[in-house]
């Protein structure tokens, strides 16, 4: 069991959400031969109460993680600490400073990976790439280990974040012609300054910079699935793609995530792929969150 989740994705910025720029087509196919939910919607605008709700089955208000300071409550069951008791090995690897040990989210890995790279007295978080490095050693050892034991592993990439600061192959691509200093990285109070003209140009430098990252984490989600596939694990596997919430370009006269309740911020993808391709290409309307 598989739960790979790309941190502030909007489902209409993915080619089988309908997007007209290409970013994303190894996740394109992957939906193609998976269910698609058309309405997949997030608990939460941000990233701690969303992601506790997927590891919990619960609301935020239930499950306890809900603002800055609060964790997942120690009585509160996860998914993982559910499934290690019925004899699966649980793994979550994370570069997403707000999903640690200190809020709850250790509860049930036998593997709990945060990964961050230290620079000074910052930590900066790794890319989806660097991410794979570290879940293909796992599943080597895995292999080694115990090849025959079930498994829940949980992947929580980051790339598509602010500050968008995609690599240059992907940058080139989505937004050559966009300053990157000026459209990745502005504070939230910077930008709130910003109207009219500004903000819309403002506002079409950073999407494209944003595209770019997704681009950037959409190959490094086909290279895990080519993992998958090298090691036999594809056939076995269910796999489920999914975010935690998405991001506002002044859509709505905002920025960013964790302050609105729009479309924009609520509307995630939500795909799943069975074993022995049970439900391709299926597409459910019905609201799924």
């Amino acid at each position: 069991l598989i739960v790979y989740l790309i941190d502030t994705l909007r489902a209409d910025h993915l080619g089988c959400y309908g997007y007209a720029l290409p970013t994303s087509p190894r996740i394109d196919r992957f939906a193609a031969g998976a269910t698609l939910f058309q309405n997949g919607r997030a608990q939460s605008s941000w990233t701690k109460p969303a992601v506790a709700s997927v590891l919990t089955g619960l609301y935020p208000v239930a499950h306890g993680a809900e603002l800055r300071p609060q964790r997942i409550h120690e009585s509160v069951e996860t998914l993982a600490e559910r499934l290690r008791a019925s004899g699966y090995e649980t793994a979550l690897f994370t570069t997403n400073a707000n999903i640690t040990a200190r809020f709850g989210f250790a509860q049930g890995w036998e593997t709990f990976r945060f990964l961050k790279h230290r620079k000074g007295r910052k930590h900066e978080h790794y890319d989806a790439t660097e991410m794979n490095s570290e879940i293909f050693l796992w599943l080597a050892e895995r292999e080694r280990r115990s090849p025959d034991r079930p498994f829940l592993l949980f992947v929580h990439t980051l790339d598509p974040h602010d500050p968008y600061r995609p690599r240059e192959e992907f940058r080139r691509k989505f937004a050559a012609a966009v300053d990157l200093e000026t459209a990745c990285c502005a504070r939230s109070n910077e930008l709130a300054a910003l109207t009219g003209a500004a903000a819309v140009e403002r506002a079409a430098g950073a999407m494209a910079l944003y595209d770019a990252e997704i681009a950037q984490n959409d190959a490094a989600f086909g290279d895990f699935l080519d993992e998958l596939d090298r090691r036999g694990l594809a056939a076995s596997s269910a796999v489920l793609l999914t975010s935690d919430h998405g991001e506002e370009f002044f859509d709505h006269g905002g920025w960013k995530h964790g302050f609105t309740l729009y479309e924009e911020m609520l509307r995630i993808p939500l795909v799943l792929r069975l074993p022995g391709g049970v439900a391709a290409g299926r597409k459910i309307a019905a609201p799924a969150d």
